[in-house]
């Protein structure tokens, strides 16, 4: 299979031939153009290069090239979009639905056997023309698609799963980063094809593709203990986008984010917020950044710079902490160095110690007696009758799991998952112990912003596909 790298290109030529009708799945939009637009009947065809094109080598640090992240699946051709405007009005005239049969007889694609593929005559207006291309578009994209003109496309969103948009049986979807440009003339003789009918456009994946390792093992700090058994997970991915790449955010109602807008992941089985398993993978640790293991997402832009909107990678590991900060605790409120180490993956118990950097450990939940009685030690206030076995005050870590967020935090940028990235987080350090959950918290997480979420520390280099390498710090 050739590889398609950060984008594929396409050339278009243009025929003056009255009257051709196309093989394909050719249509009208239901509107009718504006009076001295409608043009002279006439023909175009495309020849769609999947040689790959790399445009910015010069920004790939390291070495680090797209082709290294680009698997056969991502380049599969299935069918092909054309979306053919007026560019004065920007209304849609006509569009074509082709599809790819793999050198069948009758094929309204072909493969030329050197990268590129051309497709049969397809039937076109002259004048002045915008168009877009895509590739293996759901019908969720091509119904938004054979509605809208230029303008209204790009406030149409489309509500799509990521898993009908990257899959190497029904090919990943791509679509031109911006529309092509033309002004299709009538040919002098009918069959020649004037050089102001041949048009360049491209295309690009939809969706992001990530991945998560560790050039060496991670430094272990804060608490003492041993971390076991890393795994990672996207969360919070958006179902909600347009087609076209305007870097805005459709999920967004009169400045709220919408949970439904989102697929999120139930980390801990307790049905919270959602029954639904995620896709946990294992960290590598392997100086080789192509053998670490990656997924996918749709593009998310956070608009109001909150945590609760970002698609973010959710780190789990098995945190067992060390005997010395491991305590029991007497009804009295003292606390007393456990007799034995806690057991690699069984739950256990934080209290949290105002203005204090001690660590302490329970293998059994503290009673509100004997929390109450500690805390009046160590703070000098009455904590009688106060409700102190929230999670303010003490954490319980089901199963010794612990978590650690990573957002996508491109140099300059702020938390966003952009179409036809490969980005690619190196876990530096792991401060322990983790959030006691891998979900979204409201009453923890509601109302944070990027600037003041502190877990992670990156630097970030782009190339295409593009990519994006950044280095993070997992902490609290």
């Amino acid at each position: 299979m050739r590889q398609l790298f950060s984008s594929v290109f396409i050339a278009a030529s243009v025929f003056a031939m009255a009257g051709l009708s196309s093989c394909s799945n050719e249509n009208e939009p239901g509107m009718t153009p504006p009076e001295g637009e409608k043009g002279i009947p006439t023909a175009m065809s495309l020849t769609l290069n999947m040689n790959g094109v790399q445009t910015r080598a010069d920004q790939n640090p390291g070495g680090l090239v797209p082709e290294d992240y680009t698997t056969p699946g991502e380049t599969v051709l299935k069918t092909l979009h054309v979306y053919i405007y007026d560019a004065a009005s920007g209304a849609l005239q006509k569009f074509h639905d082709l599809t790819y049969t793999d050198g069948a007889a009758g094929s309204a694609i072909v493969d030329n056997g050197d990268g590129t593929y051309t497709t049969e005559a397809l039937d076109a207006l002259t004048g002045n023309k915008k168009i877009y291309v895509g590739l293996n578009l759901t019908t969720a994209m091509t119904t938004v698609l054979e509605k809208a003109d230029l303008i209204t496309l790009q406030t149409s969103a489309v509500q799509e799963e990521l898993v009908n948009m990257a899959s190497s049986t029904t090919g990943f979807s791509m679509f031109s980063p911006s529309t092509a440009e033309g002004n299709f003339k009538a040919s002098a003789d009918g069959t020649s094809v004037p050089a102001e009918n041949h048009v360049t456009a491209s295309v690009e994946r939809m969706v992001a593709k990530i991945g998560v390792g560790a050039t060496t093992n991670p430094k272990e700090l804060g608490a003492a203990g041993v971390v076991k058994d890393l795994k990672w997970a996207l969360d919070n991915i958006g179902k909600k986008f347009y087609v076209p790449a305007t870097k805005s955010d459709p999920s967004m109602t009169a400045g709220e984010w919408l949970q439904e807008d989102f697929v999120n992941y139930d980390f801990n089985g307790d049905n919270q917020p959602v029954d639904l398993d995620p896709n946990l993978q294992n960290v590598e640790v392997n100086a080789d950044r192509t053998q670490w293991t990656t997924d996918y997402s749709t593009e998310n832009f956070v608009e109001d710079n909150k945590l609760k909107g970002m698609t973010r990678v959710v780190v789990k590991g098995t945190y067992t902490p060390a005997q010395e900060i491991t305590y029991t605790l007497d009804q009295d409120g003292t606390l007393k160095k456990a007799a034995a180490a806690l057991t690699e993956g069984v739950t256990y118990y934080q209290i949290v110690i105002p203005n204090d950097n001690k660590y302490v450990f329970l293998a059994t939940k503290p009673d509100a007696t004997a929390l109450a009685a500690y805390y009046k030690k160590v703070t000098s206030q009455d904590y009688a009758g106060a409700d102190i076995t929230q999670e303010d005050y003490v954490k319980e870590y089901t199963n010794g799991a612990n978590y650690w967020w990573v957002t996508m935090k491109e140099t300059g940028s702020d938390g966003n998952v952009e179409r036809n990235h490969v980005y690619l987080a190196n876990i530096n350090s792991i401060t322990f112990p983790g959030r006691t959950e891998g979900e979204f918290n409201d009453k923890k997480d509601d109302d944070k912003e990027l600037e003041q979420e502190t877990l992670i520390d990156v630097t970030v280099n782009v190339l295409d596909w593009y990519m994006v390498t950044f280095d993070t710090d997992l902490k609290p």
